[in-house]
């Protein structure tokens, strides 16, 4: 799974320093499979375009653009949490929006701690599973 060049413009700038296929969970039950993407200045997910079969009746999810695209400077705080049996994590700005992805928040931990090491802040561990960012 790759992401669209179209979908997701780097600045000539940016170093990618994770990229996994993640699925973010844009409502309670509305899943958004795709690729997520830390960088050195953001967060984004890009959903892909995929049909899915919803109380037997065949939709598609809105795919193939970015569902989340969060500057680093705006990141409050990460949190590990579960959604179902499979674990879930929860990226909160600093204007309280809240974005939930599939997977091990220790996969992402590290490209983050190294983003926000780049831009003079670090991520905390407040209380078990939930890290605060603030200044180095």
């Amino acid at each position: 799974m790759g992401l669209s060049v179209a979908k997701l413009q780097l600045l000539p700038d940016e170093v990618v320093l994770r990229r996994a296929s993640t699925a973010y969970l844009k409502a309670r039950l509305k899943l958004v499979p795709g690729e997520a993407v830390v960088t050195q200045r953001r967060f984004v997910h890009v959903g892909q375009l995929r049909a899915t079969a919803a109380a037997g009746v065949l939709g598609l999810l809105a795919g193939g653009r970015v569902d989340v695209d969060v500057a680093l400077t705006t990141l409050a705080r990460l949190d590990r949490s579960r959604h179902g049996r499979g674990q879930a994590w929860t990226l909160t700005t600093t204007a309280g929006e809240e974005y939930k992805l599939l997977g091990d928040l220790d996969d992402w931990r590290p490209a983050f701690e190294d983003a926000l090491s780049r831009g003079g802040r670090r991520l905390v561990e407040q209380q078990a599973g939930s890290w605060d960012v603030v200044p180095a």
